[in-house]
């Protein structure tokens, strides 16, 4: 990336070439002049610093042989008076003075990424004799401020990237229009252990169900429930489902940091429906590590995942006396409906990967509708319910739920064949759904549209559940022969247009704008696998 950069600043102006090197090793580089950090607060906001009439992040030229991360530590310390941590180099820029269409001696300026840890009283810069002014911005408003171009806005976004990827536990590229409420997160597992706490004693089996009888066996009901657990819930998460219940608190113009213990609910509840979805599945492997079943046992896995089922009806309990009598009951009706819907959607699909008979597409859908589209539905319908909605749009915000979770799952599918990176998708081995004999969507396609005899082959791999890397090859090539992806992306593309149309008659205009955003960036995901995937099918 190479560009002519005009700086014309209140008493500095001057033209420079500049070239962007994503490279970060800096071993070989001669005449560094400049160490400059993109430096992030807990907000995601970055600091800038103003101390001679611009604004500028804080850095400055390595001194007395130190190295470059500890010349970025100094000068955020003498400059912006803030203590970093997290240091990771972004890349270099070439910079060449242009004088009279002439280029100068070349010289460089690193760029890192960094996290503030302690913001300290602001004192006098070493360097100046004055006290700068601090702001923090948003990545956004970077350009307003320090005027670096299209190279800037790149690094910016760079370090912007690396900032979620740190911040969240499971980063995934559509969820970056919801990145404004990435700040609840932390506040949504504090909330997941009050009511499902990772170390649990007899105080609290008695405030769950009064006086022990005879004698306190709280460390085997630890061992048995919530150690594995919590070993699902500390392992790296999206929060998709309580971050969209937020979303639609803000959409529904509520307060979204008033209802985040609610939100928390649904993360429990998701993780349940995961740890028993490995056992039906006899999955391998799970957010980059062994299922619960593997690691505990099935009989443990299917008790304690039960136990998150139930959890949330400790939460809800404690808003008797908060919420109406008709919300509070609408709750229970509505976690009551949709726990049933999941476990019906789950009987579907477990019953289908142990038969060689085709479901339609039409088939597959509802079965969605009552696995994944439960899910989501049932976030829908809690938001609805706790502000409070009329029944009209009720109704549509569940019809929408109902239908975002349908996507979802199409996306799931799709991402199991095509995922440029395994690792956001939990480290699964590509076509992990054949492997679990699974009657996905992009199976189903592939299978109405195969001769006899492919089909066979297709259907007599499924049900062998195998991880043979040549069978499970073949069967993709079979994929790809039938124009499976491209049909189900049709089909996505379908409910991405319907729900974008749906969410303007129900939220608000901010809300509706990143939800649209959102859905977008879920269908770009789904082109660029695809593109992905027929580029490396093609070479």
């Amino acid at each position: 990336m190479e560009e002519i950069l005009n700086v014309d600043l209140p008493g500095f102006k001057a033209s420079y070439k500049v070239k962007w090197f994503d490279d970060i090793d800096f071993s070989k580089l001669k005449n560094i002049k400049q160490v400059y950090g993109i430096i992030f607060n807990d907000e995601g906001k970055i600091i800038i610093i103003n101390t001679v009439g611009n604004w500028q992040v804080p850095g400055g030229k390595p001194e007395n042989e130190e190295s470059f991360q500890e010349t970025l530590i100094r000068e955020s310390i003498e400059e912006a008076d803030i203590e970093i941590e997290n240091i990771i180099p972004l890349g270099y820029q070439k910079v060449e003075e242009i004088n009279d269409n002439i280029n100068g001696t070349p010289f460089y300026q690193l760029r890192y990424f960094a996290k503030i840890k302690n913001i300290n009283e602001s004192t006098i810069d070493p360097a100046t004799g004055k006290i700068p002014e601090r702001k923090f911005i948003l990545p956004e408003e970077f350009l307003n401020y320090c005027p670096w171009g299209e190279i800037g806005k790149y690094i910016v976004d760079k370090a912007n990237k690396i900032y979620i990827q740190k911040t969240s536990s499971h980063y995934l590229d559509f969820m970056e229009p919801l990145k404004d409420l990435f700040k609840y997160r932390e506040q949504i597992d504090k909330a997941i252990e009050m009511y499902h706490p990772k170390i649990i004693n007899s105080l609290f089996l008695t405030s769950v169900s009064k006086n022990i009888k005879f004698i306190d066996l709280s460390n085997e009901i630890q061992k048995g429930i919530y150690e594995p657990n919590w070993d699902m819930l500390n392992r790296k998460k999206s929060y998709l489902r309580p971050i969209i219940f937020l979303l639609i608190i803000s959409g529904l113009n509520k307060e979204p940091k008033d209802f985040i213990e609610i939100s928390s609910i649904l993360e429990i509840i998701h993780n349940g429906t995961l740890i028993h979805d490995d056992i039906e599945d006899d999955a391998k492997i799970r957010r980059g590590d062994k299922p619960i079943y593997l690691k505990y046992g099935t009989d443990i896995a299917v008790n304690s995942a039960n136990v998150m089922y139930f959890s949330p009806f400790l939460l809800i309990k404690k808003y008797k006396n908060i919420l109406s009598k008709d919300i509070h009951l609408k709750i229970y009706e509505s976690l009551i409906e949709h726990l049933n819907r999941v476990s019906w959607g789950q009987a579907i699909d477990i019953v289908w990967h142990k038969e060689n008979n085709i479901p339609s597409v039409e088939e597959y859908l509802q079965m969605c509708c009552y696995k994944t589209g439960a899910i989501d539905k049932m976030v829908f319908s809690i938001a609805g319910i706790v502000c409070d909605v009329n029944k009209e749009i009720q109704i549509n915000m569940e019809k929408f739920g109902e239908e975002f979770g349908i996507l979802l799952q199409i996306h799931d599918d799709f991402s199991d064949v095509c995922s440029i990176n395994r690792d956001l998708i939990g480290g699964k081995i590509m076509g992990n759904d054949i492997s679990e004999g699974k009657k996905s969507l992009i199976n189903i396609l592939a299978l109405e549209s195969l001769e006899l005899e492919e089909k066979d082959i297709f259907l007599s791999t499924l049900s062998e559940h195998t991880t043979d890397p040549i069978k499970i090859k073949t069967i993709l090539n079979l994929i790809n022969k039938s124009d499976a992806l491209k049909k189900s992306l049709e089909i996505s593309n379908s409910i991405i247009k319907s729900l974008i149309e749906k969410s303007k008659c129900i939220f608000n205009s901010e809300c509706n704008s990143k939800m649209e955003t959102f859905l977008m960036k879920l269908q770009e995901d789904m082109i660029n696998k695809f593109n992905y995937h027929k580029n490396a099918e093609n070479n």
